[in-house]
């Protein structure tokens, strides 16, 4: 798994997951910029996931599409440190 810019996980109920991951391939390919590094069911609550690795910084209009999806229950972003998107080694 190589990561190497801003994650995010997307959370949905689990009957969706295979069409979200199929769904956001589609968009990943034809705009670029983004991969799913990993998706499936959580163990306890056995929520569906999606872990995508984005490259290039996260377009608006993907993330208003995140939120206007009623199939999509929630989404967290994680930025990269500062200092790791500047390239610096972490101490």
């Amino acid at each position: 798994m190589n990561v190497t810019g801003t994650l995010m996980i997307i959370l949905c109920a689990s009957r969706y997951v295979k069409h979200i991951a199929d769904e956001l391939t589609d968009w990943f390919e034809a705009e670029g910029g983004a991969e799913i590094l990993l998706y499936g069911t959580t163990m306890k609550a056995q929520q569906g996931f999606l872990l995508v690795n984005w490259t290039a910084p996260i377009p608006d209009r993907f993330l208003k599409k995140l939120q206007t999806d009623s199939d999509i229950a929630d989404v967290v972003v994680c930025y990269p440190p500062a200092a790791q998107q500047q390239g610096a080694i972490p101490r």
